[in-house]
């Protein structure tokens, strides 16, 4: 049923007791800017659109024209001296919006349709139980005093071609998570951008996932993570980009730029009994600094435990398939405290900017456990050991990989010289394509025998 001019009541008994038949709304938001009134007719918010959507039972569809979409009815909060709290009303009527049915929301592209949040509270919250897709729209300015500065999601999320930029998870004095998006439930990111999103903390608990904190179950495609950050005063700060403690399968994505200050894993961290496989992806320029300045990925360093007690409370596992990990910052580029199993891949170790050390890859701690087939290391520091001829720092730039450039791809990637000692250097069965989704194995060194390449570029022709 179209809804584009629609009048009914969004009242909290409605919502909760009333037992409404199942229908299916298209609803057409006509304004742009945040109002409440209880009816969604020919003068409808897309606060008023998603709460219809909310009262009524089914799966409902909002379109979302171009334009900004700001949202300026702020939530009430709590002052105790130290810190400002957001209370969530959690029915639509001010502060984010609440999705309690089935919701999709499509925009005109991620450049024309924006959903703001102006730094009043995270922009959406998804309940158990309800579903919510996102389509070819932008959410940017998100901030919340806990988790999730766009997103809170203990139901289904769904993520396609969504950009999401300078949202924000900040507290004085206690733990703070996911910068854009917080998972407990089931999240789906395709096609999508996580740019400049950040968690803070004071001198006193955690900053963890600058652009997404997972507990659930979570699945990355053809995305982009970068410019995003953790930081505290003193305590550590972990998870640049992803902070990870379910299970994450991670593929065709690039994660530069990010940093954990005083932190761990400025990338990449899966910590506590996390699984997580990363496929046919580009790790570079990433940054950790002060304190701790551990690896660009950490599998189990810093939570809730501390590199001084490296034991984690449950082992996380990692996968690292068909990855390049290149000029990062800190003491490691890969960090291991659990299970790690490496496959086709290249870590390469970056600049510490402190010391001046190039470093590469280290396993600590008693339970720690290496396993790698067809990887390359850099020379330098670690403890790692690949089953393929080593490269030296000087080489890895000059003989292997290229800088960082588009390849013919929306997601740039490290592409391999000519000559590269990784081309053709694949050992065993391989990915059936690359980062950018070019088809493996080629014949990229000339020898009439097509295999795949190291890392996540596939080269075409010698």
């Amino acid at each position: 049923m179209r809804a584009s001019h629609i009048s009914k009541p969004l009242l909290l008994g409605a919502l909760l007791c009333a037992p409404l038949a199942a229908q299916a709304l298209e609803i057409i938001v006509s304004k742009n800017e945040d109002s409440y009134d209880a009816s969604c007719d020919s003068d409808c918010s897309l606060r008023e659109a998603v709460a219809l959507a909310s009262s009524t039972a089914g799966s409902h569809l909002i379109r979302l024209p171009a334009g900004v979409f700001q949202l300026s009815l702020a939530p009430m909060t709590e002052d105790d001296g130290w810190t400002t709290t957001v209370l969530d009303d959690d029915f639509n009527l001010d502060g984010d919006l609440d999705v309690y049915n089935s919701l999709r929301i499509v925009g005109a592209g991620p450049d024309q349709t924006i959903i703001d949040g102006g730094g009043i509270d995270r922009i959406f919250e998804v309940f158990d139980g309800a579903s919510l897709t996102l389509e070819r729209l932008q959410l940017r300015n998100g901030r919340h005093s806990y988790d999730g500065g766009a997103i809170r999601n203990h139901g289904t999320l769904s993520l396609g071609k969504v950009d999401l930029l300078r949202n924000r998870a900040t507290n004085a004095f206690n733990q703070a998570r996911g910068g854009a998006i917080a998972n407990y439930g089931s999240l789906v990111i395709l096609h999508a951008n996580l740019l400049n999103n950040s968690v803070g903390t004071g001198d006193t608990s955690w900053a963890l996932g600058g652009a997404v904190f997972n507990e659930g179950q979570l699945m990355i495609r053809d995305s982009r993570f970068s410019d995003n950050s953790v930081s505290t005063d003193d305590v550590i700060s972990s998870g640049g980009a992803l902070f990870n403690l379910g299970r994450a399968d991670i593929a065709r994505s690039l994660f530069d730029g990010n940093s954990a200050s005083d932190g761990t894993g400025s990338a990449i961290s899966n910590e506590d009994g996390g699984i997580l496989k990363l496929s046919n992806s580009t790790v570079t320029g990433n940054d950790t600094y002060g304190l701790y300045d551990a690896g660009a990925i950490n599998n189990g360093s810093g939570y809730p435990y501390n590199r001084n007690y490296p034991t984690p409370v449950r082992a996380p596992q990692m996968q690292l398939i068909h990855v390049t990990i290149a000029a990062n910052s800190g003491t490691y580029a890969v960090e291991n405290h659990g299970a790690l199993n490496v496959r086709n891949s290249l870590i390469f170790s970056g600049l510490n900017g402190e010391w001046d050390q190039l470093q590469g890859c280290i396993n600590r701690g008693a339970n720690a456990t290496f396993n790698a087939r067809g990887l390359m290391l850099s020379e330098g520091d670690g403890n790692c050991v690949g089953d393929l001829p080593p490269v030296s720092d000087a080489q890895i730039f000059s003989q292997v990989l290229y800088p960082l450039a588009d390849n013919n791809s929306a997601i740039p990637s490290h592409a391999l010289r000519r000559g590269s000692p990784a081309v053709d250097a694949g050992v065993g069965s391989c990915a059936s394509h690359d980062q950018r989704g070019f088809s493996r194995p080629r014949d990229g060194n000339g020898d009439g025998v097509a295999k795949c390449d190291l890392g996540a570029y596939e080269r075409m022709k010698p």
